[in-house]
C-alpha cells in the first residue's frame, strides 16, 4: 500500500492461521529516494478454539492435593524436522519441558484470567528442541490463582473456577522429505502422571523427601 498516513488498517487477504508473514516498509524521503526497512515477519497462532486437538488433561486428584502434578509423554519423528511450534495453555502455572531441557525463559505462565471464561496459550518454537527419532515432552504444573489453597484477599480459594491445574497442549511439526509434511502431535493423554513438589503462588515451593 503506498498511502502517508500513519495508522494504517490491513485491508489484505484474510490471515490463516499458523501461517508466517513477512513485511517490509519503504518511506520516500525529501529527494524521493526509497528507504527500505529490514524484511520482519510474524506468525498467526490458533485464531480459534476449533483448530485445538488436544484435551484438557489432569490427574484427577483433589484440589486439597498438596503435590505438583508431572505429565510425560514420548513420541518418534521419523522424517527431517523443519520447524515446530507448541501450543500450551494451562488451568494453573506451567512449565514446559522436551527432551530434559525447559522450553523458554517464562514465570508464571499463563496470565491470570477468569478461568471460568477463557484461557490463554503461549506457542514456543521447539524447532531446535526436538529431534528425528524418539523424543519426550513433559509439563509440570502448578496451583496459581486457578486452585488456591490457602486463604486469599479476594477470595480465591473460594472461585467457581476452582479444580485441579490441567494442560492443554498441542504439537505441530512440519517435516521434509521429498514434499512438505506438517505432523500433529495431540495431547489425549500422558504415558506418565507422577507428583512432585508443591507449588503454590503465595505458599512457595514445598520439596517432599521421599526414601
Amino acid at each position: 500500500m503506498k498511502t502517508d498516513v500513519s495508522l494504517v488498517t490491513y485491508a489484505g487477504q484474510l490471515l490463516q492461521p499458523f501461517t508466517k508473514y513477512y513485511w517490509a516498509v519503504t518511506v520516500w524521503g525529501k529527494n524521493g529516494k526509497p528507504i527500505q526497512s529490514p524484511i520482519a515477519s510474524f506468525e498467526m497462532g490458533m485464531m480459534g478454539q476449533s483448530f485445538w486437538r488436544g484435551s484438557w488433561i489432569s490427574d484427577n486428584n483433589s484440589i486439597g492435593e498438596k503435590a505438583a502434578p508431572y505429565l510425560r509423554k514420548a513420541f518418534s519423528v521419523q522424517k527431517q524436522i523443519t520447524s515446530a511450534r507448541a501450543y500450551v495453555s494451562a488451568a494453573g502455572l506451567y512449565e514446559l519441558y522436551i527432551n530434559g531441557k525447559k522450553i523458554g525463559d517464562h514465570r508464571l505462565d499463563p496470565m491470570y484470567t477468569r478461568f471460568d471464561r477463557r484461557n490463554l496459550y503461549v506457542t514456543y518454537d521447539v524447532t531446535r528442541q526436538l529431534q528425528s527419532g524418539n523424543n519426550a515432552v513433559g509439563v509440570l504444573l502448578g496451583n496459581g490463582w486457578y486452585n488456591f489453597q490457602s486463604r486469599a484477599v479476594w477470595d480465591f480459594e473460594r472461585a467457581p473456577w476452582r479444580n485441579r491445574p490441567a494442560v492443554c497442549l498441542d504439537m505441530r511439526i512440519t517435516s521434509l522429505r521429498f514434499l512438505w509434511f506438517t505432523q500433529e502431535v495431540v495431547y489425549n493423554f500422558f504415558d506418565k502422571v507422577c507428583l512432585g513438589s508443591r507449588r503454590q503462588k503465595h505458599d512457595g515451593q514445598v520439596c517432599f523427601s521421599r526414601h
